[in-house]
Protein backbone atom coordinates (compact mmCIF):
# COMPACT_ATOMS: atom_id res chain seq x y z
CA UNK A 1 0.00 0.00 0.00
CA UNK A 2 3.10 2.15 0.82
CA UNK A 3 4.48 1.85 -2.75
CA UNK A 4 1.14 2.07 -4.98
CA UNK A 5 0.41 5.35 -2.50
CA UNK A 6 3.78 6.50 -3.57
CA UNK A 7 3.43 5.54 -6.80
CA UNK A 8 -0.10 7.35 -7.74
CA UNK A 9 1.50 10.53 -6.15
CA UNK A 10 4.36 10.59 -8.70
CA UNK A 11 1.86 9.83 -11.40
CA UNK A 12 -0.59 12.75 -10.19
CA UNK A 13 2.71 14.97 -11.07
CA UNK A 14 3.43 14.09 -14.63
CA UNK A 15 0.79 15.86 -17.05
CA UNK A 16 0.71 15.87 -20.87
CA UNK A 17 3.17 18.51 -21.83
CA UNK A 18 5.60 16.62 -19.13
CA UNK A 19 4.98 13.23 -21.13
CA UNK A 20 5.84 14.97 -24.32
CA UNK A 21 8.93 15.86 -23.36
CA UNK A 22 11.31 13.30 -22.01
CA UNK A 23 14.36 15.80 -20.69
CA UNK A 24 11.59 16.94 -18.53
CA UNK A 25 9.78 14.01 -17.59
CA UNK A 26 13.51 12.24 -16.76
CA UNK A 27 14.43 15.07 -14.52
CA UNK A 28 10.46 14.77 -12.69
CA UNK A 29 11.58 11.09 -12.28
CA UNK A 30 15.13 11.64 -11.04
CA UNK A 31 13.80 13.70 -7.85
CA UNK A 32 11.97 10.96 -6.91
CA UNK A 33 14.23 9.55 -4.52
CA UNK A 34 11.96 7.84 -1.80
CA UNK A 35 10.42 6.44 -4.57
CA UNK A 36 13.91 5.00 -5.53
CA UNK A 37 14.10 3.21 -2.18
CA UNK A 38 10.69 1.79 -2.08
CA UNK A 39 11.61 0.20 -5.25
CA UNK A 40 14.92 -1.27 -5.69
CA UNK A 41 14.74 -1.58 -9.53
CA UNK A 42 14.01 1.84 -10.37
CA UNK A 43 10.22 3.40 -11.59
CA UNK A 44 9.53 3.77 -15.70
CA UNK A 45 7.38 6.11 -17.45
CA UNK A 46 5.61 4.53 -20.49
CA UNK A 47 3.19 6.35 -23.13
CA UNK A 48 -0.27 4.69 -24.42
CA UNK A 49 1.68 2.58 -26.44
CA UNK A 50 3.13 1.19 -23.63
CA UNK A 51 7.18 2.68 -24.96
CA UNK A 52 9.54 3.50 -22.15
CA UNK A 53 9.73 7.17 -22.05
CA UNK A 54 12.23 7.92 -19.54
CA UNK A 55 13.45 5.70 -16.23
CA UNK A 56 15.00 6.28 -12.94
CA UNK A 57 17.63 5.12 -12.23
CA UNK A 58 18.65 4.88 -16.09
CA UNK A 59 18.94 0.93 -17.05
CA UNK A 60 20.38 0.27 -20.22
CA UNK A 61 18.42 -1.13 -22.67
CA UNK A 62 15.24 -0.09 -20.91
CA UNK A 63 14.02 3.60 -22.52
CA UNK A 64 12.31 2.75 -25.88
CA UNK A 65 11.35 -0.98 -25.48
CA UNK A 66 7.47 -1.68 -25.54
CA UNK A 67 5.97 -2.39 -22.47
CA UNK A 68 2.29 -3.24 -23.64
CA UNK A 69 2.81 -6.87 -23.99
CA UNK A 70 3.19 -6.93 -20.17
CA UNK A 71 -0.09 -7.88 -18.92
CA UNK A 72 -0.04 -5.54 -15.77
CA UNK A 73 1.10 -2.24 -18.07
CA UNK A 74 -1.71 -3.29 -20.66
CA UNK A 75 -4.21 -3.44 -17.87
CA UNK A 76 -3.01 -0.38 -16.63
CA UNK A 77 -3.67 1.57 -19.55
CA UNK A 78 -6.71 0.26 -20.31
CA UNK A 79 -8.57 0.23 -17.54
CA UNK A 80 -6.83 3.17 -15.91
CA UNK A 81 -6.39 1.54 -12.63
CA UNK A 82 -3.35 0.63 -11.00
CA UNK A 83 -2.33 -3.27 -11.37
CA UNK A 84 0.02 -5.22 -9.06
CA UNK A 85 1.82 -7.53 -11.91
CA UNK A 86 2.44 -10.72 -12.17
CA UNK A 87 6.31 -11.71 -10.89
CA UNK A 88 8.09 -13.05 -14.28
CA UNK A 89 11.82 -12.63 -15.31
CA UNK A 90 12.42 -9.20 -16.98
CA UNK A 91 12.95 -8.80 -20.23
CA UNK A 92 15.67 -5.95 -19.54
CA UNK A 93 17.05 -6.95 -16.37
CA UNK A 94 16.66 -10.52 -16.78
CA UNK A 95 16.09 -11.16 -13.48
CA UNK A 96 13.18 -11.68 -11.46
CA UNK A 97 10.92 -9.03 -10.87
CA UNK A 98 7.34 -7.53 -10.53
CA UNK A 99 5.43 -4.13 -11.24
CA UNK A 100 3.23 -2.05 -9.62
CA UNK A 101 1.57 0.05 -12.40
CA UNK A 102 -0.26 3.67 -12.29
CA UNK A 103 -2.27 4.91 -14.76
CA UNK A 104 -1.38 8.91 -15.73
CA UNK A 105 -4.17 10.81 -16.38
CA UNK A 106 -4.42 14.58 -18.32
CA UNK A 107 -5.83 17.40 -16.37
CA UNK A 108 -9.27 15.90 -17.85
CA UNK A 109 -8.84 12.39 -16.16
CA UNK A 110 -7.83 10.80 -19.30
CA UNK A 111 -5.27 8.27 -19.37
CA UNK A 112 -2.20 9.15 -21.63
CA UNK A 113 0.44 7.16 -19.77
CA UNK A 114 1.14 5.01 -17.36
CA UNK A 115 3.89 4.65 -14.70
CA UNK A 116 5.09 1.70 -13.23
CA UNK A 117 8.08 0.43 -10.12
CA UNK A 118 9.84 -2.56 -10.07
CA UNK A 119 10.64 -4.95 -7.40
CA UNK A 120 13.53 -6.94 -8.26
CA UNK A 121 13.39 -10.76 -6.30
CA UNK A 122 17.05 -11.30 -7.05
CA UNK A 123 18.17 -7.96 -5.10
CA UNK A 124 17.29 -7.03 -1.64
CA UNK A 125 14.05 -6.38 -1.38
CA UNK A 126 10.56 -5.41 0.89
CA UNK A 127 9.66 -9.38 0.96
CA UNK A 128 12.70 -10.42 2.40
CA UNK A 129 11.55 -9.22 5.64
CA UNK A 130 8.82 -12.47 5.31
CA UNK A 131 11.54 -14.81 3.09
CA UNK A 132 14.25 -14.37 5.21
CA UNK A 133 12.73 -15.39 8.37
CA UNK A 134 11.99 -19.15 9.45
CA UNK A 135 8.85 -19.98 11.80
CA UNK A 136 10.45 -22.10 14.81
CA UNK A 137 13.71 -23.80 13.94
CA UNK A 138 12.89 -25.57 10.56
CA UNK A 139 9.47 -23.69 9.25
CA UNK A 140 9.07 -21.06 7.30
CA UNK A 141 7.09 -18.41 4.99
CA UNK A 142 5.38 -18.77 1.28
CA UNK A 143 4.39 -15.73 -0.42
CA UNK A 144 1.35 -17.05 -3.15
CA UNK A 145 0.51 -15.42 -6.05
CA UNK A 146 -2.74 -17.53 -6.72
CA UNK A 147 -4.20 -15.96 -9.64
CA UNK A 148 -0.62 -16.67 -10.80
CA UNK A 149 -0.23 -20.01 -9.81
CA UNK A 150 3.15 -19.19 -8.59
CA UNK A 151 4.80 -18.96 -5.73
CA UNK A 152 6.56 -14.88 -5.24
CA UNK A 153 8.66 -15.61 -2.49
CA UNK A 154 9.48 -18.22 0.10
CA UNK A 155 12.18 -18.74 2.56
CA UNK A 156 13.07 -21.49 0.95
CA UNK A 157 14.73 -19.84 -1.94
CA UNK A 158 14.33 -22.72 -4.84
CA UNK A 159 10.87 -22.13 -4.40
CA UNK A 160 11.31 -18.10 -5.70
CA UNK A 161 9.28 -18.01 -9.13
CA UNK A 162 8.30 -21.31 -9.42
CA UNK A 163 4.96 -22.72 -10.58
CA UNK A 164 2.40 -24.38 -7.61
CA UNK A 165 1.90 -27.52 -7.78
CA UNK A 166 -0.77 -29.10 -9.76
CA UNK A 167 -4.39 -29.32 -8.46
CA UNK A 168 -5.03 -32.21 -6.20
CA UNK A 169 -1.73 -32.57 -5.01
CA UNK A 170 -1.86 -30.63 -2.13
CA UNK A 171 -5.63 -30.86 -1.06
CA UNK A 172 -4.76 -28.10 1.77
CA UNK A 173 -3.06 -26.18 -0.83
CA UNK A 174 -6.33 -26.34 -3.40
CA UNK A 175 -8.39 -24.87 -0.05
CA UNK A 176 -6.07 -21.81 0.27
CA UNK A 177 -6.81 -21.37 -3.37
CA UNK A 178 -10.50 -21.17 -2.34
CA UNK A 179 -9.52 -18.97 0.76
CA UNK A 180 -9.39 -21.07 3.22
CA UNK A 181 -6.92 -19.26 5.92
CA UNK A 182 -7.56 -22.04 8.76
CA UNK A 183 -4.37 -24.25 10.49
CA UNK A 184 -4.06 -27.56 8.89
CA UNK A 185 -1.75 -30.38 8.15
CA UNK A 186 -0.96 -31.72 4.80
CA UNK A 187 1.84 -32.99 3.24
CA UNK A 188 3.50 -30.55 0.77
CA UNK A 189 5.29 -30.72 -2.46
CA UNK A 190 8.74 -32.03 -0.94
CA UNK A 191 6.78 -34.71 0.51
CA UNK A 192 7.25 -33.37 4.27
CA UNK A 193 4.19 -33.70 6.43
CA UNK A 194 3.79 -29.78 7.82
CA UNK A 195 1.30 -27.83 10.18
CA UNK A 196 0.37 -24.68 8.13
CA UNK A 197 -1.62 -21.89 8.21
CA UNK A 198 -2.55 -18.95 5.86
CA UNK A 199 -3.60 -14.70 5.84
CA UNK A 200 -4.87 -13.16 2.76
CA UNK A 201 -2.49 -9.25 1.19
CA UNK A 202 -5.81 -8.10 -0.48
CA UNK A 203 -3.95 -5.38 -1.75
CA UNK A 204 -2.30 -7.92 -4.02
CA UNK A 205 -4.61 -10.66 -3.72
CA UNK A 206 -1.88 -12.84 -2.43
CA UNK A 207 -1.87 -14.48 0.64
CA UNK A 208 1.46 -15.69 3.26
CA UNK A 209 1.04 -18.92 4.20
CA UNK A 210 3.63 -20.01 7.57
CA UNK A 211 4.64 -23.17 8.00
CA UNK A 212 6.45 -25.64 10.17
CA UNK A 213 6.89 -29.09 9.99
CA UNK A 214 4.97 -31.47 11.64
CA UNK A 215 7.76 -33.51 13.66
CA UNK A 216 8.81 -29.89 14.73
CA UNK A 217 4.98 -29.06 15.35
CA UNK A 218 4.11 -31.93 17.75
CA UNK A 219 7.43 -32.23 19.35
CA UNK A 220 6.34 -30.46 22.67
CA UNK A 221 2.93 -32.89 22.67
CA UNK A 222 5.24 -36.11 21.44
CA UNK A 223 7.56 -35.65 24.82
CA UNK A 224 4.21 -34.87 27.10
CA UNK A 225 2.97 -38.46 25.60
CA UNK A 226 6.27 -39.85 26.51
CA UNK A 227 6.50 -38.23 30.47
CA UNK A 228 3.25 -39.43 30.60
CA UNK A 229 4.17 -43.00 29.62
CA UNK A 230 6.90 -42.99 31.65
CA UNK A 231 4.91 -41.73 34.76
CA UNK A 232 2.07 -43.95 34.08
CA UNK A 233 4.63 -47.04 34.29
CA UNK A 234 6.69 -45.54 37.39
CA UNK A 235 3.39 -45.16 38.96
CA UNK A 236 1.76 -48.68 38.32
CA UNK A 237 5.03 -50.10 39.49
CA UNK A 238 4.80 -48.03 42.86
CA UNK A 239 0.91 -48.67 43.36
CA UNK A 240 1.62 -52.49 42.37
CA UNK A 241 4.30 -52.67 44.97
CA UNK A 242 2.22 -51.01 47.67
CA UNK A 243 -0.82 -53.20 46.89
CA UNK A 244 1.38 -56.42 47.21
CA UNK A 245 2.80 -54.67 50.62
CA UNK A 246 -0.60 -54.05 52.04
CA UNK A 247 -2.01 -57.20 50.90
CA UNK A 248 0.73 -59.13 52.87
CA UNK A 249 0.38 -57.65 55.63
CA UNK A 250 -3.45 -57.51 55.70
CA UNK A 251 -3.44 -61.66 54.71
CA UNK A 252 -0.43 -62.76 56.98
CA UNK A 253 -2.65 -63.52 59.86
CA UNK A 254 -4.60 -66.09 57.29
CA UNK A 255 -1.43 -67.13 55.88
CA UNK A 256 -0.10 -68.24 59.41
CA UNK A 257 -3.39 -69.86 60.90
CA UNK A 258 -3.50 -72.07 57.14
CA UNK A 259 0.19 -73.01 57.91
CA UNK A 260 -0.42 -73.98 61.22
CA UNK A 261 -3.66 -75.88 60.49
CA UNK A 262 -1.76 -77.20 58.11
CA UNK A 263 0.92 -78.94 60.35
CA UNK A 264 -1.70 -80.06 63.22
CA UNK A 265 -3.80 -81.98 60.24
CA UNK A 266 -0.68 -83.28 58.26
CA UNK A 267 1.54 -84.36 61.18
CA UNK A 268 -1.14 -85.95 64.01
CA UNK A 269 -0.39 -82.79 66.40
CA UNK A 270 -2.95 -82.20 69.00
CA UNK A 271 -5.18 -79.85 67.77
CA UNK A 272 -4.40 -76.21 69.74
CA UNK A 273 -6.77 -73.02 69.45
CA UNK A 274 -4.96 -70.96 66.52
CA UNK A 275 -3.48 -67.45 68.34
CA UNK A 276 -5.09 -65.00 67.19
CA UNK A 277 -3.41 -61.65 66.11
CA UNK A 278 -4.03 -57.96 66.76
Amino acid sequence: EDRIQALEKVARSIDQSVLDNPATLQQVLDRQTITQDLFNSGIVAVNLDGIALADTPVVAGRRGTSYISNEATRKSLDQGKTIIGRPLVGRVLKQAVFNINTPIRDAKGKVIGALFGVINLAKPNFLDHIGDHRYGKSGGYLVIAPQHNIFVTATDKSRVMQPLPPPGTNPLLDRRMQGFDGPGVAVNSLGVEILSSSSRVPVADWFVVATLPTEEAFAPIHDMQQRIIWAAILLTLIAGILSWWLLRSQLSPMVNAAKQMGEMTGTGKPLNALPVGK
